[in-house]
């Protein structure tokens, strides 16, 4: 009965219903430019206590934060499992750059 009463009131008005277009926006992006500088300062913390010279370290504390990324995957907490993420690139660059 409403889509009836809607059709015809288009008809009427001449008005031709089109689908919403939103761009999306990922979640990261709109963080707050504090809990970004907190995840730098973790980062860069983590990175002074990792000897970039043994390389049996550097795996097994990559091999960790996947293993806890995994886990807030799985667990649906993905804005966690992002700043992991962030953390094991920044770990990866820093050794290769050390490298």
């Amino acid at each position: 009965r409403r889509r009836e009463k809607q059709l015809a009131f288009n008809l009427e008005h001449g008005i031709t219903p089109k689908g919403i277009e939103k761009k999306v926006i990922d979640i990261i992006e709109r963080a707050t430019p504090a809990s970004d500088d907190e995840s730098k300062k973790a980062i860069a913390k983590e990175l002074q206590n990792v000897p970039l010279a043994d390389e049996k370290a550097i795996g097994k504390l990559l091999a960790s934060l996947e293993s806890k990324m995994h886990k807030h995957a799985e667990n649906l907490e993905f804005e966690e499992a992002a700043a992991i993420r962030d953390r094991i690139k920044a770990l990866r660059e820093h050794a290769l750059l050390a490298a």
